[in-house]
């Protein structure tokens, strides 16, 4: 009876109390839960996927290799996207390769100066994963997929090809995408 009394007569405070914690969503943390903690850079360099995603509306996972003549013109296209939109850039690119090793991951993307960052590489075991999870398939290259930081799929370039679509089709629905202005 007295504890509950007690308890009565604090309850008209409780706006009082601290706010539970919100626990702190990680964006794209689906892909992260199955790509790794870390993305690298051509020259080797790695950071942590949080920090490298950590502002960022939109993710580009890119599936392609070096010894693809198609993959390494979608890259070209990329690049040019890429660039045009600068230090404004609220979305980035992850290169998923499927290159035979880590050394060849790391001179496609030297050779052709990307400036995005690529997923851990460790012999790809994350690949068929991650191409069943953002494509349906587990073959074909180039593709990419358009992702939100909630891990939506806004775009897949695999579902437009079958269309008639072209890949500078599919690059141009891309580039309206990345874009669009933040909503405020």
């Amino acid at each position: 009876m007295t504890k509950t009394l007690f308890l009565s007569t604090l309850l008209p405070f409780a706006f009082l109390l601290p706010a539970k914690p919100q626990e702190a969503k990680i964006p794209f943390a689906n892909f992260q839960q199955v790509a790794g903690d870390y993305l690298y850079k051509s020259d080797t360099s790695a950071i942590r996927m949080a920090d490298a995603l950590a502002h960022k509306r939109h993710l580009v996972v890119l599936f392609s290799a070096s010894w693809c003549g198609p993959c390494q013109a979608v890259c070209e296209e990329l690049k040019r996207i890429y660039a045009a939109n600068g230090d404004k850039r609220d979305w980035e690119v992850v290169l998923v390769s499927t290159d035979k090793s880590k050394a060849e991951m790391f001179s496609y993307m030297s050779s052709h100066a990307m400036p995005w960052f690529a997923a851990e590489y460790d012999d790809t075991p994350h690949l068929p994963k991650l191409r069943k999870l953002y494509t349906g398939s587990e073959s074909g290259i180039p593709n990419f997929v358009v992702i939100n930081t909630q891990g939506t799929v806004v775009l897949k370039a695999s579902d437009l090809l079958p269309l008639g679509k072209t890949h500078a089709e599919c690059l141009d629905k891309l580039r309206k995408i990345v874009s669009t202005p933040k909503s405020e």
